[in-house]
């Protein structure tokens, strides 16, 4: 939802920018990623939700920053995203799991 809702928030900033036309392509990309997003999560396909909105977001950022708006930059945001679950075991039944 990180993603989804930051990609909103920077769509909405930009929404009414004078030079907004030199970013509609992005803009229009960000907005269809972002309901794809919001559509695979109500879907229970959380791995697909989080691929869409980091698209969504990746979209809206570089409209940012082509009309010049601040962006945060998080190097860990960026990885690649993982279509495995975190494991966890029981550490006191099965201490080798």
């Amino acid at each position: 939802a990180g993603y989804a809702n930051w990609a909103h928030s920077l769509y909405l900033q930009m929404q009414d920018d004078p030079n907004r036309a030199l970013v509609n392509g992005l803009l229009s990309r960000a907005r269809r990623e972002r309901n794809l997003a919001e559509r695979a999560f109500r879907a229970w396909k959380y791995t697909e939700a989080a691929r869409h909105a980091r698209r969504a977001y990746v979209a809206a950022t570089t409209a940012a920053g082509i009309l010049g708006y601040p962006t945060p930059t998080v190097p860990v945001l960026q990885g690649p995203i993982s279509s495995k679950a975190p494991h966890q075991g029981d550490p006191i039944r099965f201490p080798d799991n």
